[in-house]
């Protein structure tokens, strides 16, 4: 038993992996890292680090996402880049939790903060 597993306050852990993101023919963008967000029930405020041609390009900003846990990757989050392009983030994270937070939004929904450690190597090949 790990020190998260007695805390009453995590919801969830998502197993074990590594974190990749779809990405068009022409270009080898790789998602290497990601920070630490707000999740909402269908949404998340996230900030996103990319390995763009030998490049770390960051963005942020609210990511709509769905989880199925019927699926071999419960967690599915949309992402969009500066030019538009739309990819889905499909992944069984590594040490990732969930924690309450004791504040809420002006709705009354409590928001959560979202832990991620992510073992994928931030090179490019």
């Amino acid at each position: 038993m790990n020190d998260f597993q007695m805390i009453p306050e995590v919801l969830y852990q998502i197993p074990e992996a590594n974190v990749y993101a779809s990405t068009s023919e022409k270009k080898e963008e790789r998602l290497c890292g990601i920070q630490t967000y707000k999740i909402m029930p269908d949404m998340a405020h996230l900030e996103l680090q990319m390995i763009m041609s030998g490049q770390k390009k960051t963005t942020e900003g609210v990511r709509h996402f769905r989880s199925d846990a019927n699926a071999i990757s419960p967690t599915q989050v949309l992402l969009s880049d500066y030019h538009g392009l739309w990819r889905v983030l499909v992944s069984n994270f590594k040490s990732c939790y969930i924690f309450k937070n004791v504040e809420s939004s002006r709705k009354g929904v409590p928001f959560c903060e979202f832990f991620v450690k992510n073992n994928t190597d931030p090179t490019t090949n």
